[in-house]
């Protein structure tokens, strides 16, 4: 008998250990469904960060930034509507020429910012518009930022578009004529006739009470300018992106242009922070719930060793080694740990299949009026590192009381009833 349990091979052991679990159901279905529930509520929850990052930033990136811009050197220091930082027309058409040469570029424009003030007559408000070619609509956007009437078009000239909220705001319709007044480059103010074709809503209320769309052609008559202050880059695939911004840098030093490239994370601050800050949560989620996790497993496994004492003594009276012993209380709580992540990752990739399908939604943002659809991402790589962080918990857990077992006194626990 002393032989076989001190030759107890890796298999026999965790037979033992699950056998230990099984003898003590309801304490350890109790367990597998904290750890469960814990499970799903991260897996969910970082379902939900990827999939506010993937189809956030692709429309953004598709919208309005690109995946890459081009600034005259000194622009990002200044006002964005300010013309003493304007990329000029032949530097501008060198890269645009380079640019569209490169078969990893889809799309690329030059831009134009102004702002002012918009009237009807009646009233005015200010506005801070974008002077943008028509063709990027079907070159870059993934959605028209017009929900009635159309976007900017050469078939309109002085077409113009405006926000939603604007447009209530100046109590105007499409087909009306509006007044815009900005100053030029020559520093004197200057006004223009526009006809609305179309009002564009993005849910913020803040910027659909400013935004305008001009066509580009409008703006540089407008303006008294042909300089841009930007150029937009959309690439065909974003993992080129790094690639892309080595050729500009390495163009732009060998032709001494005063010019610089930013990436999508640079230009969009504000959607890496909100990014960040979810990413944030998720670990003080992260970490809550493996605490939780951690003190649920060690106070089962901590229940079960007091209900066998003197079964520990008695393996230790007949000859099994403090390892043994201590690697069979550290199985029962990985093969716990291991259960319920299996069902965990089960149930976290039908819930978000489930979740997709019926279309959930979130409440609106501040300044918001539209409800935020609740979309989740399931990504084999993440879940896999919560499964494996979950097995660590498992093992570690178990540990105080896998040591309090190993140094127990044996006379002690063969007297216990």
């Amino acid at each position: 008998m002393m032989a076989t349990l001190a030759e107890l091979t890796p298999v026999r052991l965790t037979t033992f250990a699950l056998r230990n679990v099984l003898r003590h159901r309801r304490r350890s279905l109790l367990t597998v469904v904290i750890i469960w529930f814990c499970f799903v509520a991260l897996s969910l929850f970082q379902g939900y960060i990827q999939s506010s990052k993937e189809s956030w930033g692709e429309i953004l990136i598709r919208n309005e930034f690109g995946h890459l811009q081009v600034f005259r050197e000194g622009y990002l220091e200044d006002d964005e509507t300010s013309f003493d930082h304007m990329i000029g027309p032949a530097d501008a058409s060198k890269v645009l020429e380079l640019l569209r040469q490169d078969p990893r570029v889809q799309f690329a424009a030059p831009r134009v910012k102004l702002s002012g003030l918009v009237g009807n007559g009646k009233t005015s408000r200010v506005f801070v518009g974008s002077a943008r070619m028509p063709a990027e609509l079907d070159g870059m956007y993934l959605s028209s930022p017009v929900y009635m009437g159309e976007f900017i078009t050469d078939e309109v000239p002085s077409s113009v578009v405006l926000g939603k909220k604007l447009a209530e705001k100046l109590h105007v319709k499409i087909g009306d004529d509006v007044l815009l007044m900005s100053s030029s480059k020559m520093g004197s103010i200057e006004a223009a006739n526009g006809k609305i074709i179309g009002l564009s809503k993005t849910g913020n209320d803040q910027f659909d009470s400013m935004s305008t769309y001009v066509r580009l052609a409008d703006a540089k008559d407008f303006l008294f300018t042909d300089d841009v202050h930007c150029l937009v880059v959309v690439l065909k695939d974003g993992d080129s992106t790094d690639a892309v911004i080595s050729l500009l840098r390495e163009y732009f030093r060998k032709e001494h242009l005063p010019l610089i490239v930013r990436d999508f994370s640079e230009n969009a601050k504000f959607f890496v922070q909100i990014v960040s800050m979810y990413s944030n949560y998720f670990r003080t989620s992260l970490t809550v719930l493996s605490l939780i996790v951690f003190i649920s497993i060690s106070n089962s496994i901590y229940m079960s060793i007091t209900d066998r004492t003197r079964e520990f003594a008695t393996m230790k009276t007949v000859g099994l080694s403090r390892w043994m012993i201590f690697t069979t209380v550290v199985l029962e709580g990985l093969i716990l740990a291991i259960f319920a992540v299996i069902v965990g990752l089960a149930s976290s990739y039908g819930l978000h299949h489930l979740i997709n399908e019926v279309g959930f939604t979130l409440p609106p943002p501040p300044g918001g009026e539209e409800r935020i659809p609740f979309t989740v991402i399931f990504r084999w790589r993440s879940n896999g590192f919560i499964c494996a962080m979950f097995w660590l918990l498992g093992v570690v857990s178990s540990f105080p009381p896998a040591i309090h077992v190993v140094r127990a006194d044996i006379l002690k626990g063969l007297r216990s009833v």
